[in-house]
């Protein structure tokens, strides 16, 4: 029994399988990725004011300093000045600039970074800071 080389169309057929297989995986892990992204809760960027982008933090990580980060990480390129009021909406009011009472009595944190003046600044709202007291809460 002779085997036959590759031909041409052959290995065209072998590249398409391999493009094909590669595709699939791609399309597997976006999709893995999307489900994660659903599972958790999702930040709200109402809007910008002047040069404050205004963000609506789920309830659940409004006290969690490396979910603000997380965010800011995707909010504020590098070496960019950048200015973030984060604010909680437990009403569940429609969130839209300017921002209803019902939110705008809600803040959490903030976040100022000026490339200007060399300086970044993160800080809680006292309403959700650990100690109130602390001189960083606003």
């Amino acid at each position: 029994m002779r085997i036959a080389p590759f031909t041409g169309d052959l290995a065209m057929n072998t590249t398409g399988h391999r493009a094909v297989c590669l595709l699939a995986g791609v399309a597997a892990m976006l999709c893995a990725a999307s489900v994660k992204a659903e599972d958790s809760p999702s930040w709200q960027v109402v809007g910008v004011q002047g040069l404050v982008q205004v963000v609506i933090v789920p309830k659940e990580q409004a006290r969690d300093f490396s979910a603000y980060q997380v965010q800011l990480a995707k909010l504020c390129p590098p070496e960019r000045t950048c200015f973030v009021n984060f604010y909680e909406n437990t009403s569940a009011v429609k969130a839209e600039l300017p921002l209803p009472d019902a939110i705008a009595n809600q803040p959490a944190a903030r976040f100022r970074r000026s490339m200007k003046n060399g300086a970044e600044l993160f800080q809680w709202s006292c309403r959700v800071a650990e100690n109130p007291n602390d001189a960083q809460c606003f």
